[in-house]
């Protein structure tokens, strides 16, 4: 052993401790320790039984917490291993910035590594009603100009198409809405493809549900992926690049997109404009799902001081049937509305009989669909302004 590797007291010292620790694991010795781990059943490894962790005692508890952490730092040198995220690709400026900006950095230099010149994630921004460029490389467009309305036929094509679309140059430049969104400041216009981030995630939330459990697709939709396809790009079908950003890009997109897509910030709103522009939104998402069905529920007695002590307890119960695919609105005091499925109207209907036969005030159900109106607006006047 080096001299070095001992402090005066006869101890070792750290510099020797990385003399030591640099010798004994060399690549050669990580490359036979790989072979091993893949040949040699441990019959104490099982890790899959994660609903039997509460009968662990201390001891093995911990054993097991050590080895799951001794394998997450030796993942970078298992050369086997194949994912589609390498947060060892992220650089510490990056993470010192936040880990959404971590993982906007990562996204575009996976961006740049499959040779696609231009891309774009886009989110529903409430006040200006509608999808915008967040995370970009969009330097030869007019990013301001770019706003993809939930109410414009674009926007369903995209969201009604599970593998993706592209538009031609020739559609945008002949349409003057396109044309006008998608404006490039110089050079030539070019193909542009689109997908909704849950159609790239789809599979991965399958890996990663519960099992036993339902999957749904949460009540507000999803970012919007934009990528402009070049003469040089291969390949150009909308089902070929979106199974190659699912293969590169479906764990990063599937992190970032619960930020985007539930962040509703109305900061240059105040009062009522907060809840207008929230209502319209969420009634705009329930009209665009032809299945949903809307159910108001509202106290016929006159409000008092139990009232809000009651939707409480019924938006509980709620809470507690409906899934993520459902939304509870309780704007006014006497009443909540509830927008659906329609494989959840008996469910609802039995919490508000029980409470019905229990008590003496009423508690009485609206229906009404998607089919019976055209607008959001129409919505707001005859369930919240004309109450």
């Amino acid at each position: 052993m080096p001299e070095n590797a001992f402090n005066a007291d006869g101890k070792t010292g750290q510099n020797g401790i990385n003399v030591v620790r640099n010798k004994t694991f060399n690549p050669e010795f990580r490359q036979l320790v790989n072979r091993v781990m893949g040949k040699e059943i441990d019959p104490g490894n099982n890790l899959s039984d994660i609903n039997e962790i509460d009968d662990l005692s201390e001891e093995e508890l911990l054993r097991r917490l050590y080895r799951l952490y001794y394998m997450n730092k030796s993942v970078i040198d298992n050369q086997e291993i194949n994912v589609s995220f390498k947060p060892f690709d992220v650089t510490r400026g990056i993470i010192k910035a936040g880990a959404s900006d971590a993982l906007a950095g990562y996204i575009k230099n996976q961006i740049q590594k499959i040779s696609y010149n231009a891309f774009a994630v886009l989110a529903y921004s409430v006040p200006l009603k509608g999808y915008i460029p967040i995370i970009h490389n969009l330097e030869h467009y007019a990013v301001e100009n770019i706003v993809i309305s939930i109410k414009s036929k674009l926007f369903n094509t995209i969201f009604s198409s599970s593998e993706g679309i592209i538009i031609d140059s020739g559609s945008i430049h002949d349409d003057f809405f396109l044309d006008k969104l998608f404006q490039v400041r110089d050079g030539k216009s070019w193909p542009l493809y689109f997908v909704m981030l849950s159609s790239l995630t789809s599979e991965l939330e399958r890996e990663l549900a519960i099992p036993g459990r339902k999957i749904v697709s949460p009540f507000l939709p999803s970012a919007i992926c934009m990528v402009e396809i070049r003469e040089s790009d291969t390949p150009k079908e909308p089902r070929q690049i979106t199974n190659i950003l699912k293969r590169r890009l479906s764990v990063p997109l599937f992190l970032i997109n619960n930020d985007l897509s539930q962040d509703l910030s109305l900061k240059s709103f105040k009062g009522l404009s907060n809840s207008f522009h929230l209502l319209d939104y969420f009634f705009t998402v329930f009209l665009i799902k032809k299945d949903n069905v809307g159910i108001n529920i509202k106290l016929s007695r006159q409000s008092d001081s139990t009232t809000a002590f009651l939707m409480k307890y019924i938006i509980s119960k709620l809470n507690y049937i409906l899934p993520s695919d459902s939304a509870i609105i309780h704007i006014l005091r006497n009443q909540l509305l509830i927008l659906t499925k329609s494989v959840y109207i008996d469910p609802i209907t039995n919490i508000v009989d029980s409470h019905n036969n229990l008590f003496d005030e009423k508690l009485k159900i609206y229906k009404f669909y998607p089919k019976d109106y055209d607008d959001s607006i129409k919505i707001i006047q005859e369930f919240i302004l004309n109450n």
